[in-house]
């Protein structure tokens, strides 16, 4: 398991930078979402986390809510690989990085942009087949990705957790926080009309994206709010358990002092009591020599 509690990427300023919890107990995270929604920062973050603990580097965590795994082996594809000089594509040079830790050590695997360089049906068909052979020697793997059809494909693997980068509909923005169990919307079209591309281009774009795929992500935008959603009610709940468990700690903690308090007044009691008796007995005992004193005068 992976258990991260406020957890900070290193590289980021503890003042300005956001937090992140996460409880991973399955073998693979899948994450999906928004454009410039953290996606990439999760994915760091988890890698980063791993490093530092392997080698006992203080991190900026909350320690005793905090569970990694020390991994023997950890392998970060980050970056295009691609390379002209040794003739190396996008592609052929993530497939070399892939044959590479399929036949090293078990560890943690954290892929970027995991079908980046190829047709993505294919990629999602080959990914989701690479993902699983690595499940099953023993690896965990974290991974983003933009394609949905991997996620999907993944989606009903028990060893597979997915999570999606949140979008505020309102502010028209990344939060920068993730919601498990869905896959995420890329929101594609509403980031290239927030940096600038005209809204005639971004209608032709939905218009030639397709209407049934444009249902497709309707159904997986409301997911994604029906999970929001539920999550709020959740986080609702907690907070009423808490306030409950609270006030049941308060009630025992009031019910225990009272006790204690009936408990020292008994004792008190019972003291009074025993003294009480014990100077009638002394009372009744000088009564009865004094009686004797006199008897003997007479």
């Amino acid at each position: 398991m992976i258990k991260l509690k406020s957890f900070i990427h290193p590289a980021l300023e503890r003042k300005s930078a956001k937090s992140f919890t996460l409880s991973l107990d399955k073998k693979a995270l899948i994450i999906t979402g928004v454009n410039a929604g953290g996606k990439t920062m999760l994915l760091k973050s988890i890698l980063s986390a791993s490093f530092l603990a392997k080698y006992m580097i203080p991190m900026q965590v909350n320690a005793h809510e905090s569970q990694i795994p020390s991994f023997a082996n950890i392998k970060a594809v980050l970056e295009d690989p691609q390379n002209v000089k040794n003739n190396i594509s996008t592609f052929s040079g993530r497939i070399r990085n892939f044959a590479a830790i399929l036949n090293s050590k078990p560890g943690l695997v954290g892929v970027d942009e995991i079908e980046l360089g190829t047709d993505s049906d294919e990629a999602a068909a080959l990914f989701k087949v690479m993902i699983e052979e690595l499940i099953s020697r023993g690896f965990y793997v974290v991974a983003t990705t933009h394609h949905k059809k991997l996620a999907s494909m993944l989606a009903s693997n028990k060893d597979v957790e997915l999570a999606a980068a949140v979008y505020d509909e309102e502010k028209e923005s990344p939060k920068y926080e993730f919601l498990f169990g869905i896959i995420g919307k890329s929101y594609a079209f509403e980031t290239a009309l927030k940096y600038g591309i005209p809204k005639n281009m971004i209608e032709r774009a939905k218009a030639a994206y397709g209407e049934d795929k444009e249902k497709l992500t309707d159904l997986i935008e409301k997911g994604y709010l029906l999970q929001d959603r539920l999550n709020l009610e959740l986080k609702g709940v907690d907070e009423q358990k808490e306030k409950l468990k609270l006030a049941k700690l308060r009630f025992e903690e009031e019910k225990e002092r009272e006790q204690k308090a009936a408990q020292k007044l008994r004792f008190e009691l019972e003291k009074s009591f025993k003294e009480a008796i014990e100077g009638a007995k002394e009372a009744a005992k000088q009564k009865e020599i004094g009686r004797a004193s006199c008897r003997e005068r007479v």
